[in-house]
C-alpha cells in the first residue's frame, strides 16, 4: 500500500519534538512515527508523549527520540481487523502502525477505521403520525 496517505505522520529519526508535534497535528492520525531512511519503525510519539516530555522540561528543539515510545505496539500488514481491534483495546491505544515483514511502515490504522462501519450505518426512520 502506498505511503502517500500517511506520509504526513512520518518523520526521520533526527526530527525535533516540534517536528513530531507538527506531524501529529497535520498527519490526521493523531500519532507521529519515527522512521529511519528505509522507513523502518523506530518509535512513536503521541499527544500524551508530547505533554509528558514538555512537562518534564524537554525543549521543542530537542530530538523527538527523547520523548518517543521506543517499543510501539505494531502489527503486520494483513492482520485481520478483529485482531487489530483486540490489540488496540488490550493495549489501550488509539492507533496501530502496520509494518511488513522487513519492519517497514506501510499504514496506520486508527480505532475509528476499525469501528467506522458500526458507527456510520444508515439510519432508517419510520414516522407514523395520526390524529383525530
Amino acid at each position: 500500500m502506498p505511503l502517500e496517505h500517511i506520509i504526513g505522520c512520518l518523520v526521520t529519526q533526527d526530527a525535533s519534538v516540534q517536528d513530531a508535534a507538527g506531524a501529529i497535528q497535520n498527519g490526521g492520525k493523531q500519532i507521529c512515527l519515527l522512521v529511519n531512511e528505509s522507513n523502518h519503525l523506530i518509535g512513536s510519539v503521541t499527544d500524551g508523549d508530547l505533554r509528558r516530555g514538555l512537562l518534564a522540561g524537554v525543549q521543542v528543539h530537542a530530538p523527538a527520540s527523547m520523548i518517543m515510545n521506543k517499543s510501539p505496539v505494531s502489527a503486520f500488514i494483513g492482520t485481520a481487523p478483529e485482531v487489530l481491534l483486540e490489540i488496540i483495546k488490550t493495549n489501550d491505544i488509539q492507533q496501530i502502525p502496520l509494518i511488513d515483514k522487513s519492519g517497514q511502515v506501510t499504514n496506520i490504522i486508527h480505532l475509528h477505521d476499525l469501528s467506522a462501519p458500526a458507527l456510520h450505518q444508515d439510519n432508517i426512520v419510520v414516522l407514523m403520525a395520526g390524529g383525530l
